[in-house]
């Protein structure tokens, strides 16, 4: 009895291999459905944006030292991160009023292909962008980049480069351009164009914020002329066009010594106008004296022009100027006090003085004079010495006419009366070192 309970309990050797081995199959299996690990995700596809972009380019930057040439169309390139294209597209043209500039990216094997747009072309002009561009996921490798821009022909060059970002992981590619808008100073005839404008003045008839010294009851034109690329850059500040004026443009025309400017609007839909500053530029203008008039869409008969000469001429210095009209009904019609404003004035004259400071010399010759202010009656108020060795004379006259035109409209908004005494012009020379009046003008 009890060898026959003892062969019903222990199992020979034979079948408790059996038995291990389907233990241990249970065990594999159960282990295989309890398996935790993560397939690798797969890899992104390339991806790209247009991220940001330039206002037209001026020509004063385009000219500078080390700047890309303005006959040049680039592409600069950097390959940060081993996995980010950052690109450039440098002097991509487009119209003036190009409304929204956008771009399709397109990745395909090893090629990239972007295709470059703008939504509405408003302006009968041209003119030169920086376009920055960001493309994520891509591995190292060799690829050609090519652009289609909106004003290339067949006839001209593409711009198309091959890199192989694991060996050279920046650097550029250039075409050369030479049709407009890229033939910029290169001796063709006078054209202008409207670089940007602001939107409606803030506030209620106020200056704009960029450009003090002018109050909103006048219409004024800050220029500038540079004559490494004969162009004039002009500010109209205070330009008056409706408050929904859809595109602002404007039509140059170059005449002999006469350049006039009409400014136009494409739609007025709002019940109001408004202050607006235009800044465009007139390129391949020769230096010389021209009569500048300005065709404004809300100056009424009897109303002051804004006209005036500027002489481009001086080979010397910087040639730049300030000229206002006086327009006291609405939209213009300054909201300041008189001690706002006379504080505004005393703030300026101290800026000039300020800029003057002590005018030393060694000669005669560095001694000048120049008048400031304007009395309601005729003639500047009064004249200050200084001396050219060491100051930016250029920007002094250019401070001190500021400061005539703003005392202008001073006198007329607040009916300022002077005595009609011609003050007369002072007689300087370098005394002991430092410019000193020696007497007046005889008349």
């Amino acid at each position: 009895m009890f060898r026959r309970i003892l062969e019903t309990r222990y199992a020979p050797p034979a079948a408790a291999a059996v038995v291990f081995a389907a233990i241990s199959l249970l065990i594999v299996v159960y282990g295989c459905d309890r398996d935790t690990s993560v397939e690798p995700e797969p890899r992104l596809k390339p991806a790209g944006a247009l991220v940001s972009r330039t206002d037209c380019k001026e020509s004063k930057y385009l000219a500078a030292p080390g700047a890309t040439a303005a006959g040049q169309d680039c592409l600069e390139y950097e390959f940060v991160g081993g996995d980010t294209l950052l690109l450039t597209h440098v002097n991509a043209a487009f119209n003036c009023c190009p409304g929204e500039i956008a771009a399709d990216i397109r990745i395909q094997n090893d090629t990239i292909t972007i295709v470059e747009r703008e939504s509405a072309p408003a302006c009968h002009c041209l003119c030169l962008y920086d376009l920055e561009y960001r493309i994520e996921d891509l591995p190292a490798g060799t690829y050609t980049i090519q652009f289609v821009e909106p004003y290339t022909t067949e006839a001209d060059k593409p711009l198309r480069a091959t890199i192989d970002l694991s060996i050279s992981p920046s650097g550029e590619s250039c075409v050369e351009r030479a049709a407009y808008p890229w033939n910029l100073g290169s001796g063709t005839e006078p054209y202008g164009i409207l670089i940007s404008h602001s939107g409606c003045g803030s506030g209620e008839n106020t200056a704009l914020m960029e450009k003090p010294g002018v109050p909103g009851d006048m219409s004024c034109v800050d220029w500038t002329y540079w004559a490494l690329g004969n162009v004039l850059v002009l500010d109209h500040i205070n330009a008056a066009f409706n408050c929904c004026p859809g595109a602002i443009t404007v039509d140059i025309s170059v005449q002999n010594d006469t350049i006039t400017i009409v400014e136009r609007e494409e739609q007025s839909m709002c019940d109001c106008n408004c202050l607006y500053t235009l800044h465009f530029e007139i390129r391949n203008l020769e230096p010389r004296s021209y009569t500048i008039r300005f065709v404004e869409p809300y100056v009424q008969p009897g109303d002051e022009r804004l006209e005036f000469t500027a002489d481009l001429a001086n080979p010397a210095d910087l040639p730049r100027g300030i000229a206002c009209a006086y327009r006291p009904h609405y939209p213009w019609g300054s909201r300041s006090t008189i001690e706002e404003d006379r504080a505004e004035l005393d703030a300026m004259r101290e800026e000039i003085l300020a800029l003057i400071g002590a005018p030393s010399c060694s000669g005669n010759g560095e001694c000048r004079y120049i008048g400031l202010g304007a009395k309601p009656c005729g003639g500047v108020w009064e004249y200050l010495i200084y001396s050219t060795a060491g100051i930016d004379t250029a920007h002094l006259e250019h401070l001190v006419r500021r400061y005539n035109a703003f005392n202008d409209g001073f006198n007329r908004r607040y009916n300022i009366s002077s005595d009609c005494m011609f003050v007369l012009p002072p007689r300087v020379g370098c005394v002991g070192g430092t410019c000193a009046v020696l007497g007046v003008v005889p008349r």
